[in-house]
């Protein structure tokens, strides 16, 4: 049974491999005709293509374009006719070859059915014989020997029939696929052929030089006139001529000069500007200074401005120290001839710089202020004109408070730049409360370390708010700060103020009068004072005085205090 069932699956496998072999026959001769047949459709086009090209007159392309095209399916036409014919020729031949074998089949039963008669009466004696031999020996055994052995032969004849028809079976499905096949492939071949008998037309290459050419002339019109605006701010011309005032810092190279000049509205072209600073070789050496300029001068006369310091104006150099207050700075810039001082100070009480400088927008109770830009004109030596722009003038220590508090500067006891506002926000308080507890220090203090007990005394009443100035020693009051520098204010003292307001004057930043801070600064602190605004001493003082000399008195009790005014000379 074994080697039998062995032999039926060899048999089985051979035939699978032979049929595997006449597909891949089929294919191949299949793939040569395809490339015989693109080979010969190629060398055709070619030939009609060079004819097109000869032709003059569009009407004999056309006319040989029909005719090409009639004939093309016309080959084609016959081409399939051709092939259904060879293929039914195959299908019919098939059938004959099985037809053919099933009669000699049929035929060969005849026969050996023939012969088994004859020797039926002999067998079945035999038979007999052997029957009852094995029924005697073997009782049961043999007789299923003898049944498996039919069955065996049934299953031959059976397995046969089985191949024959899985064979036209296969047959059949071979033709199928061939036909697909080569119809697909015909379908693309006739795709392919009607493709390429069309010509692309010579009107491609021409769209394609035009667009080619308005491509380049718009570049070329762009590129003028970019040169043009360059050209026209580099000489100035239709530039407003209106003078702007301009700082230029300490070590300025070109690119900052382009930028300021920029956004000023000096100059419209800041890359332009920075390529001629560097072909001229003027791309160095600006000096530190404060310019008038105007958009109409051209950019020669700009550097050379900047790097000469020339001017048609007289310049004044005036140094603001430490504590003045704006009355005081009016007073200074109107004897320089720089600005008319009555003008100066209602520009101090305007909101007319809050745009440009963010810090000034934080201030909150700008309507209880007699000046709101008291305490942000940094004291500092300045260059002005004369008979300047009050604005250009407020604009320009307002840059310098910019540049020393606002921007990122080296401050003692931090490693990194950082800037004295983000210092005040991290202990708890706004650059206006610092500025103003600043600006009761600078007018206090006789020197520096005094500042920084005299912040301590300040900081220490303060915190007195919270328990309605009751401090530590059990004394009362104490939430009234009690600044003598406060008393007169907007005025410096006593005797400045006019003669017929003296009598009933009353100021609301007078300290002994309210409690916490004073509606504003009452002055414009230096940077000292405002490091000590910063950092207080650790102490328990609640009271200082001074003598006329500026020796410095604290202490932490009323008693002590008033021992401490006996000393100085005060009482």
């Amino acid at each position: 049974m074994k080697k039998e069932e062995k032999e039926e699956k060899e048999e089985k496998r051979l035939r699978r491999f032979k049929r595997l072999e006449r597909k891949k026959e089929k294919l191949k001769n299949k793939k040569l005709k395809k490339m015989e047949i693109e080979k010969i459709g190629n060398k055709k086009i070619k030939t009609q293509n060079i004819k097109i090209e000869n032709m003059k007159s569009p009407e004999e392309k056309n006319s040989f374009l029909y005719h090409v095209n009639n004939q093309n399916e016309k080959q084609t036409d016959e081409f399939y006719t051709k092939k259904r014919i060879s293929e039914k020729a195959k299908y019919e031949n098939y059938i004959e070859e099985a037809n053919n074998r099933e009669s000699e089949k049929e035929e060969n039963k005849k026969e050996e059915s023939a012969k088994g008669e004859k020797s039926n009466d002999i067998s079945m004696e035999i038979q007999k014989i052997l029957q009852e031999k094995l029924q005697k020996s073997l009782k049961g055994e043999n007789s299923d020997n003898l049944d498996s052995y039919k069955t065996r032969q049934y299953k031959r004849e059976k397995d046969e029939k089985e191949r024959a028809n899985q064979e036209t079976i296969e047959f059949f499905e071979d033709m199928e696929e061939g036909v697909d096949i080569l119809s697909q492939d015909d379908e693309k071949i006739s795709k392919n052929r009607k493709e390429t008998v069309i010509i692309k037309p010579k009107k491609n290459k021409i769209l394609f030089r035009v667009i080619w050419i308005v491509f380049l002339t718009l570049i070329a019109v762009l590129l003028a006139g970019y040169a043009m605006v360059a050209m026209n701010d580099m000489l100035g011309i239709g530039a407003d001529n209106s003078v702007v005032t301009i700082d230029i810092p300490e070590k300025a190279n070109v690119d900052m000069v382009a930028k300021i000049l920029k956004d000023k509205g000096i100059i419209k072209q800041e890359f332009f500007f920075k390529i001629y600073a560097i072909m001229t070789k003027n791309s160095k050496g600006f000096v530190t200074g404060t310019y008038e300029l105007s958009a109409n001068m051209d950019y020669q006369v700009l550097i050379n401005k900047m790097k000469s310091h020339e001017t048609d104006k007289d310049v004044v150099e005036i140094a603001f120290r430490e504590g003045l207050n704006l009355q005081e700075y009016a007073d200074i810039l109107s004897e320089n001839n720089v600005c008319e001082s009555k003008e100066f100070l209602e520009k101090c009480k305007s909101d007319d710089f809050d745009e440009k400088y963010d810090f000034l927008k934080e201030i909150k109770n700008k309507k209880d202020r007699v000046y709101k830009l008291e305490g942000y004109l940094f004291p500092d030596t300045y260059e002005f004109y004369k008979n300047e722009d009050t604005s250009s003038v407020i604009k320009r220590f307002l840059n310098n408070f910019q540049r020393k508090l606002i921007k990122l500067n080296s401050i003692e006891g931090y490693e990194q730049k950082t800037s004295i506002k983000y210092v005040s926000e991290e202990k708890g308080k706004s650059l206006d409360e610092i500025i103003n507890i600043a600006s009761l220090i600078q007018a206090e203090a006789a020197d520096k370390s005094d500042m920084y007990k005299v912040s301590s005394v300040i900081y220490n009443r303060l915190e007195t708010l919270s328990e309605n100035g009751l401090n530590k020693f059990k004394e009362y009051g104490l939430s009234k700060l009690g600044i003598d520098s406060t008393i007169w204010y907007p005025y410096k003292t006593k005797n400045t103020v006019p003669d017929n307001i003296v009598s009933t004057f009353k100021s609301n930043y007078n300290t002994y009068e309210i409690t916490g801070l004073p509606p504003g600064p009452i002055c414009n602190p230096g940077m000292q004072a405002i490091y000590a605004a910063l950092n207080p001493d650790n102490t328990e003082y609640f009271y200082f005085c001074h003598s006329a000399s500026g020796e410095a008195y604290y202490a932490k009790t009323n008693d002590v205090h008033l021992g401490n005014l006996k000393k100085a000379g005060l009482v």
